[in-house]
């Protein structure tokens, strides 16, 4: 029998704290590591140099996609004003000084917008993608290219279907082409659709897989020098599991359930040469970890028993550790340390 590996708590740090509700964010440009932290009392920043600075976001605001290029960061928000209209914005910024505000995509006020989701290369901003529509039952997948510090006009990914489109990832691929992945309501259940854009437009979305009958929810995205991985959760009759696919730059692999019984929320990440999955259990509740190869598929992984429901951010990562590290609105922080350890398989 393959054995995998898991994480073991070694040591909690800060005490369970109250804290506002937060979604954060963690991207690592040439400075180092920059922690964004958005919440319904402000977004704010801090940069590498443990200063923090607050964003120049209304506080019905909340950021959506962050990236950074070089010596400089890129954020995408939703401003969620109180007289019902939504409008993008788009930030700028070095380290933890003051950013500037881009222009965004021309989008009229009377069209919802949702999940701006940024495509970012190593020199900086490519393009911008945006779930836009009269209702949440009625999304197209919009996008626009930034070239020469302009939006170029707007292409339609995928008009509207017969219900919703939800959960928009992107990723800039190695050769320079451009992912999308989304779940989409195909009059019996969501499924995972996909897009591809390579100098001559954008492909004809697509399922990721073989058409089935049970919902596929939630897609996150992570280029890797292969391609790309996907992890998404798949409901298999009586749970949801995380499943996965791999991008070989041409074709998806057919997807493979990785998670066990009621893991959700899947997101990928990489540091430095790891490509790390994490997702939430439902029983016991707990976040989980994994180390992944280029095929998506599991080295050591691992769960932390907690009952807190906001996204952790991944801290620091060495050969024996990880941590786990959530940070509140009120900037309160809780972190997990972890040390890998062998397990059983994870789908059980």
């Amino acid at each position: 029998m393959r054995k995998e590996a898991i994480l073991t708590v070694v040591a909690l740090s800060l005490a369970l704290v109250p804290s506002a509700a937060a979604e954060t964010f963690k991207a690592r440009n040439l400075d180092g590591d920059l922690i964004l932290v958005s919440s319904t009392r402000e977004s704010s920043l801090r940069g590498a140099d443990g200063r923090r600075v607050a964003l120049p976001l209304a506080a019905t605001a909340r950021v959506h996609s962050f990236a950074a290029a070089g010596d400089h960061w890129i954020a995408a928000a939703v401003d969620n004003a109180a007289s019902g209209a939504q409008r993008l914005a788009l930030l700028r910024g070095t380290g933890s000084t003051r950013p500037e505000r881009l222009p965004t995509p021309g989008i009229g006020d009377a069209v919802r917008v949702r999940e701006p989701s940024l495509l970012v290369d190593a020199t900086g901003l490519c393009a911008l993608a945006w779930l836009e529509g009269e209702a949440i039952t009625r999304m197209a997948v919009r996008a626009a290219r930034w070239v020469d510090g302009r939006w170029e006009t707007q292409q339609t990914v995928a008009p509207p279907g017969p219900g919703s489109q939800l959960a928009l990832s992107a990723a800039v691929l190695n050769d320079g082409s451009w992912l999308l992945a989304w779940a989409g309501f195909d009059g019996q259940d969501d499924e995972i659709l996909w897009s591809r854009w390579s100098g001559e437009g954008w492909s004809t979305p697509a399922r990721v897989g073989s058409d089935n009958a049970v919902p596929d929810i939630t897609p996150h995205l992570l280029a890797t020098r292969r391609g790309a991985l996907l992890a998404w959760s798949r409901y298999d009759g009586n749970d949801y599991r995380v499943s996965m696919a791999h991008f070989d730059g041409s074709s998806w692999s057919e997807p493979r359930t990785v998670g066990p019984r009621g893991s959700l929320y899947p997101t990928l990440s990489e540091d430095g040469q790891q490509l790390l999955l994490l997702y939430q259990k439902a029983v016991p509740r707990s976040w989980a970890v994994a180390e992944l190869d280029s095929a998506g598929h599991f080295l050591r992984q691992a769960e932390v028993a907690t009952m807190r429901s906001e996204r952790p951010i991944i801290g620091k990562l060495s050969a024996r550790e990880i941590a786990l590290v959530w940070i509140g609105g009120d900037q309160q922080e809780v972190a997990s340390t972890l040390v890998w350890s062998d397990s059983q398989d994870p789908t059980r």
